[in-house]
């Protein structure tokens, strides 16, 4: 609302039209030109006048479109101009124009609202967070510390990464020195909306088994049974 002065070139008087109460014009809901009059007040010799106001209907902005993000990916930019408006934005995991994806999941509300200087209406849109998944991990079971190198592969439930953790060297597992639980973790590449996992791998350690004693033997003497276990 914008307020008129009730003296106009030396006279006295008030206003009227569209949109004009008590001296004061409010241009919500008008739009193009309007003609506003003034009336002076009685016996000052003068006759009314008016004058035109041009009311813009303000529009909403068209916003970019958003990129689908994992919960995992890094805070981005949200451009604070939009179709031409300046302004800013809200919503869940907003903070200082950047959205945050972290612990947020599926359809996204953001609003931008312009600023007040801007002749233009809040608009809102949407952006799409996918949950990361964990990925189903093999069961590699129990292996000998003398058992040679055990493959790792490098895709697990769908999911292509890489292995870490003792023993572990380009995506294999050398059991060598080894012994109980041994942990290792699968690392998704980037890109992929998923988390760490990781899995056991039980390394049993090697026993030297104790002898029979077979006592002193001659040469001539009958061949003796040596036992298989």
């Amino acid at each position: 609302t914008i307020n008129f002065t009730t003296t106009e070139d030396g006279i006295v008087g008030s206003w009227s039209g569209t949109g004009g109460s008590g001296n004061s014009f409010d241009p919500a809901g008008q739009s193009g030109n309007i003609t506003l009059t003034f009336s002076p007040s009685a016996g000052q010799c003068a006759n009314d006048n008016t004058t035109t106001v041009s009311v813009t209907t303000a529009a909403s902005p068209a916003l970019d479109n958003l990129p689908n993000l994992c919960q995992l990916d890094a805070a981005i930019a949200l451009s604070t101009t939009q179709d031409g408006v300046d302004g800013t934005w809200s919503g869940p995991g907003v903070n200082n124009n950047e959205f945050n994806p972290a612990g947020l999941n599926g359809t996204i509300n953001l609003t931008f609202t312009p600023d007040a200087s801007e002749c233009a209406l809040s608009n809102a849109t949407d952006i799409e967070v996918s949950q990361a998944v964990n990925p189903v991990l093999d069961n590699f079971g129990a292996i000998c510390e003398q058992d040679p190198v055990l493959n790792l592969p490098a895709t697990q439930d769908g999911i292509d990464g890489s292995w870490s953790g003792p023993g572990v060297s380009g995506n294999t597992f050398d059991p060598s020195g080894a012994n109980g639980l041994v942990a290792i973790t699968f690392t998704p590449n980037v890109g992929q909306c998923a988390n760490n996992n990781s899995t056991n791998i039980t390394v049993n350690q090697a026993v030297t088994p104790n002898l029979d004693s077979f006592g002193d033997l001659c040469e001539d003497a009958n061949s003796i049974s040596l036992p298989m276990t």
